[in-house]
């Protein structure tokens, strides 16, 4: 039982469990420094016993396993160059997808919702939230 209201404590514990020391996974330093929780030791209060899982085997932490498979860079690389277009029969322009966008990508223009490429940062909230299911995901 974890003592804690943030993932990242939450992370901080699995990592452990799996026999990573937290410290060593970029992503925990980059939420600590957005303000989002601690994964040091003394900043975790676990109840009860951490266990670690006995037999679990980590992948590989340098990126070795992804630029070793064929079939993982294929599927990156299409998700890369996927970028939302609005389907301009189906986009009412209601505006939700702007609302959504966290990058601020969207525009509403001519009465459909219109996607600033540069801008984009495909993280597809657009897509996900639209009411009318107007926003494909199209390559380039």
């Amino acid at each position: 039982m974890l003592a804690a209201d943030n993932a990242v404590a939450l992370d901080s514990v699995i990592s452990r469990m799996m026999g990573l020391d937290p410290a060593r996974l970029r992503l925990l330093h980059k939420a600590r420094a957005l303000g989002l929780g601690d994964f040091a030791p003394e900043a975790v209060e676990v109840l009860g016993e951490l266990a670690v899982l006995e037999g679990f085997r980590l992948p590989a932490l340098d990126g070795g396993a992804i630029q070793h498979s064929a079939q993982l860079q294929s599927l990156l690389e299409s998700r890369i160059v996927m970028r939302p277009k609005a389907e301009r029969a189906r986009c009412t322009a209601c505006g939700t997808c702007v609302d959504q966008c966290p990058a601020q990508a969207l525009r509403i223009e001519d009465a459909v919702a219109v996607v600033d490429r540069e801008a984009c940062i495909a993280c597809f909230c657009c897509q996900e939230m639209c009411p009318e299911k107007a926003i494909a995901l199209v390559a380039g």
